[in-house]
């Protein structure tokens, strides 16, 4: 029986579009996705390597970039995020402002600075834009106006995208249905047969093709989801039963109905966000623990986590535990 693996497993994203020996796959994806024709159209492309993140065995994290560069010297950044994670906002803008300045050497001119593009490829709702495809970009609040065109943000917010496969018309939604489903197929389905950039990338997702250590740190990667994923739950339904208990307790100190009415959804409300927050907390306890057994310096560690280079050192020579 054929077995795919699942594309939106970080080694499985990167061992697809990541390949310098198969640039067609990823030209394909960013040509549909982003809407490209034309001056626009990608024919040539370089695959860069990433500064934002380390070789895969020492992933820290549910992220795994793509950097390239196209024949005009445009930048892409594409990464594929399953979770929500904390300044996922604040961390893409980073990114993509990094990548812009460290085009430049000492000396240079800004008339050498090219165009970055971020694609990211979400497992949750990021906008409140109802489609599957939102694009960002630098514009004058009133008169709505582009001047400033370097920089771009693009997002695939996997969630929304709801259609079936004999609904499946452009390229792009053929890609985007690839990376939802790919995973349950049993053979390439009919709708490809003429896609051979998508055909292209069911092979290198067949399971057969895989030695054993490519296979290790897939399944290494799955496992952390799955433990994220059972981790946010725990922490939604306890956040949800303290919140309920909180409402309750102080509904009846109130001694009225409305009182009791309010506490309980004020403290559902305090308890959820509680349980989020200890989900949270627990994911950068098990990430700062990883990290540290790897002997990665605190200075990185503090910067995948958010927490001070006085806490790490005190978590590291007390071995206490988050709270």
């Amino acid at each position: 029986m054929t077995v795919f693996l699942d594309p939106q497993n970080d080694y499985a994203f990167k061992c697809i579009f990541g390949d310098e020996r198969k640039p067609e796959i990823l030209m394909s994806f960013l040509n549909s996705t982003l809407g490209f024709s034309g001056e626009q159209h990608i024919d040539e492309i370089r695959l860069l390597n990433s500064f934002q993140a380390p070789y895969i065995m020492g992933t820290k994290e549910t992220i795994v970039d793509v950097r390239c560069r196209d024949h005009g010297g445009h930048e892409y950044i594409v990464e594929m995020q399953v979770l929500p994670k904390d300044y996922f906002d604040k961390r893409i803008l980073y990114y993509a402002t990094k990548s812009y300045s460290m085009q430049l050497d000492r000396g240079e001119g800004y008339s050498r600075l090219r165009r970055v593009i971020f694609l990211g490829v979400l497992g949750f709702s990021f906008s409140k834009n109802p489609d599957y495809m939102a694009q960002h970009t630098v514009r004058d609040v009133q008169s709505n106006e582009r001047i400033l065109h370097d920089l771009e943000f693009n997002f695939i917010e996997l969630p929304k995208f709801n259609k079936k496969e004999h609904e499946l018309t452009s390229l792009s939604d053929k890609w985007i249905y690839f990376l939802q489903h790919a995973g349950d197929c049993k053979k390439v389905p009919e709708v490809f047969a003429n896609d051979a950039d998508i055909v292209a990338a069911f092979e290198v997702l067949r399971e057969c093709n895989w030695s054993k250590e490519e296979l290790r740190l897939y399944d290494n990667i799955d496992m952390r989801r799955m433990d994220t994923f059972a981790e946010l739950e725990y922490a939604r339904k306890t956040g949800e039963a303290e919140g309920r208990a909180i409402g309750e307790a102080e509904g009846k100190a109130e001694g009225k109905a409305e009182g009791k009415a309010e506490g309980k959804a004020e403290g559902e409300k305090m308890g959820i966000e509680m349980g989020m927050e200890k989900g949270r907390l627990a994911e950068r306890c098990e990430l700062v623990r990883k990290l540290m057994a790897q002997n990665i310096d605190l200075a990185i560690i503090a910067k995948a986590t958010s927490l001070s280079i006085e806490k790490l050192q005190a978590l590291q020579l007390q071995k206490e535990s988050f709270e």
